[in-house]
């Protein structure tokens, strides 16, 4: 049900909910990959920066051989460097 939620939501562009059906998806199953995922792109989205970066990292830990490994590891690489600017 959380997941046909999350769908709904990502559906109508409305990341904040979104973000929200995301956290207690991972309550539930707080080492799925997928799910770490998606919520880093949520928080990349809503430019929370720091969190997706730790969301990102912990989708690498969790699936270094996914079929979109390279792309997130861009997408850390790119955070990285917008943190090291911000400070």
């Amino acid at each position: 049900m959380l997941r046909n939620l999350l769908r709904a939501y990502l559906d109508q562009k409305d990341h904040a909910h979104a973000l929200a059906a995301a956290d207690l998806l991972l309550v539930l199953v707080p080492d799925s990959a997928d799910e770490v995922r998606v919520r880093g792109l949520l928080y990349e989205h809503l430019e929370c920066f720091g969190a997706a970066l730790g969301d990102f990292r912990r989708y690498l830990e969790l699936a270094p051989e996914a079929p979109d490994a390279e792309r997130i590891r861009e997408r850390v690489a790119r955070l990285v460097r917008i943190a090291t600017a911000i400070h």
